[in-house]
């Protein structure tokens, strides 16, 4: 009698809170007959981003996770805590949430994410804020870093900061791609190229170049190479010869100079224009 009494108010409990998360449509027996993870990670997700919708304090969120944690323990085993807190993680990210996402990854009730499944979900967030953003100063952007703060330090995450970085420094360069269009970009060196072609005097900001090329993830041996040639081709290109000791100081790479014939202004006598190449380590 007392089981039949208790599994009576687990029903009427269970009904209580699939109501409250809109899911008046599911009968607790379709809950029961949710089969495998994968369809369980389905209905979940469903069921956290449409009551995502409706919430708009720390405390609503609170109340969510407490009502799934419950409905996990009375009719819905398919799913993990871990996988309830994923998801919850998740929706929190997606409406930027961030301060009290920060609190959810720290851990719930003793229940916590691992370290690869946090970084993988922080990683998602915010490269969905920042591809989608349309300007290096949109407010998605900013987002987006605020967002790769949440998990600790990766290499991961370091190279999404350093995107971030060079996207936001191309405008004090000269250039200014949205981060949509960098998505779609097969190479990063021409981002470079145009650089150099709006730059007056790449020369004297080889430093900030180089360090452009690396954030945007061009940062081997012979791509750093590759970007120094481009930055001594242009700086000679644009008949900057007065920048010559400060390309010999900065590339730190052996300059070859092959002399051209180039009208002089006072004398008509022959200066050297330059041909450049940059020579092995």
């Amino acid at each position: 009698m007392k089981k039949k009494l208790r599994s009576t108010a687990d029903r009427s409990q269970t009904g209580k809170i699939m109501s409250s998360l809109g899911m008046s449509q599911m009968s607790i027996q379709d809950l029961k007959k949710v089969d495998g993870q994968a369809e369980a990670k389905v209905v979940l997700r469903r069921v956290v981003t449409k009551a995502a919708g409706s919430i708009s304090s720390s405390a609503q969120w609170g109340q969510l996770w407490q009502n799934l944690c419950r409905l996990q323990e009375l009719s819905f085993s398919a799913v993990s805590k871990e996988m309830i807190l994923e998801e919850v993680c998740r929706a929190l990210l997606h409406c930027g949430s961030f301060g009290l996402a920060e609190s959810f990854f720290a851990g719930m009730d003793g229940v916590q994410l691992s370290p690869q499944s946090s970084e993988k979900l922080v990683l998602a967030a915010a490269r969905d804020l920042f591809y989608t953003s349309k300007s290096p100063s949109s407010v998605q952007v900013d987002q987006a870093k605020r967002c790769l703060g949440i998990v600790k330090h990766s290499p991961a995450i370091q190279h999404e900061l350093d995107t971030i970085a060079a996207v936001k420094q191309l405008p004090s360069l000269g250039v200014e791609i949205a981060p949509s269009q960098l998505r779609n970009m097969a190479n990063k060196m021409d981002i470079i190229e145009v650089v150099l072609e709006r730059h007056p005097d790449p020369a004297r900001n080889i430093q900030r170049i180089i360090h452009l090329a690396e954030s945007l993830g061009l940062d081997s041996p012979e791509e750093r190479q590759q970007v120094k040639l481009f930055v001594a081709h242009s700086a000679l290109q644009s008949g900057g010869l007065v920048n010559l000791p400060v390309l010999r100081q900065k590339v730190l790479h052996p300059v070859v100079l092959c002399a051209v014939t180039h009208e002089g202004e006072d004398d008509g006598c022959v200066l050297a224009a330059v041909v450049v190449d940059l020579l092995e380590d």
